[in-house]
């Protein structure tokens, strides 16, 4: 199963790949209630899950566990469950952290049961430089692990911090891995040979650029899954994907944000369930406040105000929501839209733009500059409205495309004034506003995670106030913190809150998921002991 990256990622590239290499087979997917099969449209970014990012990150959920667990079918994070740990304590400074774990928990391929020593193993490890861990500074706050015994693990914090309980739970750098299979393999070769786990499935076999093989666990500790194979086929071609899950190829699909003609086609299909949980994705128009005119208040609220969403929501419709606020609604701590002023929301105003233009010194017009990916549809797209919407009010924006590598490096250089951003983090107010606004996470700095409109590198910040929402237990005072700040960022304006794009799957009737579907995380099915074909 050993792959590097570049392995993995080499292969034909073309839309329909797996069907062409025989993994999507006429009837195959009702040919046994034991397989299943879910196409994903793009290639997965790592499989080790220190290293994952959606939808690898959603993927890990059937074969990792955490110490705690989103509760299946969730994405409510204060609805956890407990994983591998049986029962934890903290202590009253909120600086201690301790977890029983679960007895007899079998570690894959025959590996021996998991122990305390695998707890504080996953953990160390991702802080080897080797590793590079994009989960890294989710856990720069741990002070030390200890482990007193097989069964018990403790973490010491450098400072009291009320949320790390959430960093804990079967997301992006919280899922524990073994030790026992990794001795001798390089950290940073691990991407696509992940360490061994503990969940219902185990990786089996990896095809570059055309499937995922898991297989059941018969040791799991939850018992035996009633699958006893999953495959994830990779089909670029959401026309592909639709048309074999139509034919039985498929027991299910990833759709992404797929457009009307084909949803109202598969929802009007009786052999098909399709489901658009609610998300907690958020898209925004961020500007670089230490570049020129964008330091100046009145050229970001003119740019606002010339925006009107209703025309970018009809891009996507009905895969879309407007956004208000600098975190989507869905999450815990966000603004709720009934809770924004409505001189915050910026509604639709091009005089008002263009006064404000005027008042800054461009009334005669003024050329701005951005960048894009052309394989992220709904970034560019968006895009190209906000341009016909600026040149409305005498801004002309310049559209530089590129590939996503150079995208997301562009967007991070002070190289252009203004960069539409998006993404899904943890699902807590508090994690989307550190890592867009919190001053450490400004992209210039060694701390640096995706503060690219450089808020808090000049005028006011919402430090204070973030650093207070961990440090209190106190959940009024956590909910007064956050409102506080959402509401600062609203007035400063270092990103103007765009849309929420919604992401769609789609299942075979006879598939039933073991839960009710209502995962703002997710960015696929995730499977359990408890899922089955039928």
């Amino acid at each position: 199963m050993k792959m590097n990256r570049r392995e993995f990622l080499r292969g034909t590239g073309m839309a329909g790949a797996a069907a062409a290499m025989g993994w999507l087979r006429p009837g195959a997917a009702s040919a046994s209630n034991e397989v299943f099969r879910m196409a994903y449209g793009s290639d997965l970014r790592a499989l080790d899950p220190a290293n994952t990012l959606s939808p690898d990150d959603s993927l890990a959920r059937s074969w990792c566990n955490g110490l705690l667990r989103f509760k299946p079918g969730s994405g409510n994070p204060e609805e956890f469950e407990l994983d591998l740990a049986e029962k934890f304590d903290v202590g009253d400074d909120n600086k201690t952290y301790t977890f029983q774990l679960r007895k007899g928990v079998q570690i894959h391929n025959g590996r021996g049961e998991l122990t305390s020593a695998d707890v504080k193993w996953s953990f160390d490890r991702m802080n080897d430089e080797r590793l590079a861990s994009i989960n890294r500074g989710r856990f720069q706050v741990i002070d030390g692990i200890e482990t007193p015994d097989r069964h018990t693990v403790r973490f010491y914090l450098k400072e009291p911090d009320s949320l790390f309980i959430y960093t804990l739970l079967n997301f992006r750098g919280g899922f524990i891995v073994a030790r026992a299979g990794s001795e001798g393999k390089e950290p940073g070769k691990m991407l696509f040979d992940p360490p061994l786990a503990t969940g219902p499935f185990k990786i089996t076999e990896i095809k570059p650029r055309q499937v995922i093989v898991l297989e059941r666990h018969d040791q799991y500790f939850r018992g035996p899954s009633k699958l006893k194979r999953v495959e994830f086929p990779i089909v670029r071609s959401l026309v592909t994907r639709i048309l074999s899950l139509k034919k039985g190829e498929l027991d299910a699909t990833y759709l992404g944000p797929v457009p009307k003609p084909q949803l109202e086609g598969l929802r009007s299909d009786p052999d098909i369930v399709v489901d658009i949980p609610d998300s907690d994705y958020n898209t925004c128009l961020h500007f670089n406040l230490t570049m020129k005119p964008m330091d100046d208040k009145r050229v970001r609220q003119a740019i606002a105000y010339a925006i009107n969403r209703d025309d970018i929501l009809k891009l996507f419709e009905p895969m879309a929501k407007p956004l208000y606020g600098p975190v989507s609604p869905t999450c815990v701590g966000a603004l709720q839209e009934s809770e924004i002023p409505v001189e915050h929301k910026y509604p639709y105003n091009a005089e008002k733009a263009k006064a404000l233009l005027k008042e800054a010194g461009y009334g005669s017009g003024l050329r701005l500059e951005t960048v894009a990916s052309t394989s992220v549809p709904h970034v560019i797209q968006p895009l190209q409205v906000v341009q016909q919407h600026l040149a409305r009010v005498g801004v002309d924006l310049k559209l530089h495309t590129t590939d996503t590598p150079g995208y997301l490096r562009d967007s991070r250089a002070n190289k252009y004034p203004l960069n539409i951003y998006g993404g899904k983090r943890f699902p807590h107010a508090y994690d989307y506003l550190f890592e867009w606004f919190h001053t450490s996470a400004d992209v210039t700095k060694p701390t640096r995670i995706t503060n690219i409109s450089r808020y808090g590198a000049v005028g006011r910040n919402v430090d204070a106030m973030l650093d207070g929402v961990r440090r209190t237990s106190d959940r009024k005072r956590q909910a007064e913190l956050l409102k506080q700040a959402q509401l600062q960022i609203l007035e400063d304006l270092p990103a103007f809150p765009l849309y929420i794009p919604l992401l769609g799957f789609a299942r075979r009737k006879n598939v039933d998921l073991g839960y009710n579907f209502q995962d703002t995380t997710a960015m696929t099915y995730n499977l359990t002991e408890k899922s089955q074909v039928l």
